[in-house]
């Protein structure tokens, strides 16, 4: 009688093993892509493949370029606010976006709030407890923006006797626009 061989089943491990190592090899090579510069830029979106022309070809290209306009950090006192004035002279923006960031050193109970101001006036405001706020203006016309950070509370340790009271907070804020240019 002659002798069948019999292949042996991989196991679980063995599986899961190479199901792993497959995703690592995967993985490097987005890496590798990525890093190298094998993403593709489209200045135009006619440019990218398998979209028609929607834009008129005697119109002059454009571009968006985005420029970080303030990095600024700070500290507000509980109950109070801090004003951050940027001048924005340009007539080509189309996004004004302001970002609130923070680290509560005694617990995770400080509620801030920021808001976007355009000549006095109340733009667009958001609070909260998180530890980051981001805001983006529904206007864009240039002008004397403010952007206003105000500590809304900063209790402390929740605690009968707080040894160490928390009485406002540090932040970093950073004011981004974009503006849409021709080429």
């Amino acid at each position: 009688m002659a002798k069948t061989a019999r292949s042996r089943r991989r196991s679980f491990r063995e599986d899961t093993a190479v199901l792993v190592a497959t995703m690592l090899i995967m993985f490097s090579f987005y890496l590798f892509d990525v890093t190298n510069g094998s993403s593709e830029f489209y200045q135009n979106s006619a440019d990218v493949p398998g979209q028609e022309e929607l834009s008129d070809p005697n119109e002059p290209e454009r571009i968006l370029i985005e420029d970080i306009l303030v990095q600024r950090t700070g500290f507000t006192e509980e109950g109070s606010s801090s004003h951050v004035d940027i001048k924005i002279p340009w007539t080509d923006v189309v996004e004004i976006r302001a970002v609130l960031q923070w680290t509560d050193d005694l617990g995770s109970n400080d509620e801030l709030g920021l808001s976007i101001e355009l000549e006095g006036r109340e733009l667009t405001r958001s609070s909260s407890t998180s530890g980051n706020i981001e805001l983006t203006s529904p206007e864009t016309p240039n002008g004397n923006y403010n952007m206003v950070i105000r500590a809304l509370s900063c209790p402390g340790q929740v605690d009968p006797a707080p040894m160490d009271r928390d009485t406002g907070n540090e932040w970093s804020l950073e004011v981004t626009v974009i503006r849409e240019v021709e080429l």
